[in-house]
């Protein structure tokens, strides 16, 4: 299983980092990661919600297809979804830190069997494109 854990601390209110951060139709305002998250199904913030978001790499693009799983409004998101033939498990949970709040991003990423082998080196491929969003988020939260 491929695993990142980082942390974002902003200046805002739990609530209102939820708000900036949580919806993952605006994923691609915060993660430069993304080309482009839209909503296609459902309520944003409401489970059962269906996105579709393109990841770019360089030249490369892949569609990620994922669903709200579990919301707690001003706490906590989850989101479930594949991209290729890997399952991701993706989630935010926003805690009151001093006069902000703290934002911990969890992914687990699984590979498919004939891939499980390489475990390693995708998880190496994947830490610095994780960082790189966790870094966009905390520039966002600083612009706001």
């Amino acid at each position: 299983m491929i695993e990142f854990t980082g942390h974002v601390d902003a200046a805002q209110s739990p609530e209102v980092t939820f708000g900036l951060l949580a919806d993952m139709a605006l994923l691609s305002r915060w993660n430069p990661n993304v080309v482009r998250s839209e909503i296609v199904s459902g309520t944003p913030l409401v489970a059962g919600a269906r996105f579709e978001s393109v990841i770019g790499r360089g030249p490369f693009r892949m569609t990620a297809r994922s669903e709200l799983v579990a919301v707690e409004l001003g706490r906590h998101v989850e989101y479930a979804g594949a991209i290729a033939k890997f399952w991701s498990v993706d989630s935010l949970t926003f805690e009151p830190e001093g006069e902000g709040c703290r934002v911990t991003f969890r992914n687990e990423t699984t590979a498919p069997p004939q891939l499980r082998i390489v475990i390693p080196l995708l998880n190496m491929a994947f830490q610095p494109q994780a960082r790189k969003a966790l870094a966009g988020a905390a520039a966002y939260l600083d612009s706001q």
